[in-house]
Formats: C-alpha cells, sequence, structure tokens
C-alpha cells in the first residue's frame, strides 16, 4: 500500500483511503467491522468519517470506533463542514475548536 506524508505533520497516510458513511447508515455494526477489518488487513490506515454520516449524527464515527481494533491508533480523517444537525457554520473551524476543547 502506497504511502502519502499528510503535510509537515509526520503522519503518514495510504493514498486509498476508506468512505464510512455507510457506517451505521445502509450496514449495521457486524457489516461494519467485517468493512473495516478488511481495510485494516489491506493495509488501510486513512479512515474518511463526518459527523453528519449515520442515521442520527455521528453514528458513523461511533460505529467506526468500535469497529476499529483498539491497538490501531494510526489516523482518521475527519470532514469539517458544519455542526452535526445545523447548517449555519459551514465552513468554519471555529466550532470544532470549541467542541474539541
Amino acid at each position: 500500500m502506497q504511502m502519502r506524508h499528510v503535510g509537515r505533520s509526520g503522519l503518514k497516510v495510504t493514498t486509498v483511503g476508506l468512505g464510512c458513511n455507510n457506517l451505521g447508515w445502509t450496514i449495521d455494526q457486524q457489516a461494519s467491522n467485517s468493512v473495516v477489518a478488511r481495510a485494516l488487513d489491506l493495509g488501510v490506515n486513512l479512515f474518511d468519517t463526518a459527523d453528519r454520516y449515520g442515521r442520527a449524527a455521528g453514528d458513523s464515527e461511533v460505529v467506526l470506533g468500535k469497529a476499529l481494533d483498539p491497538a490501531v491508533r494510526d489516523c482518521a480523517a475527519q470532514q469539517v463542514w458544519c455542526r452535526a444537525g445545523q447548517r449555519t457554520h459551514a465552513g468554519q473551524l471555529a466550532w470544532l475548536r470549541h467542541d474539541s476543547g
């Protein structure tokens, strides 16, 4: 699996990532576990998720967290567009900084 550096952060991520918008939405936890396990087996360490994915806001992130092996702490990508359930913060990072401490 090819890897690339993320800016000057020192992080290296796979050039192929797993889009997680279906986790917790069109596939349940058990199926999600299988999909994530296969991605990890293939060497993927980039998981694209967002707080708006899933049946309810944030479901995809919860399902992904449960599916990831506890020993895996490589990388997860988070899309930043707007606060779950709102559209007034589109494209702004201030609410993310506030919510994350």
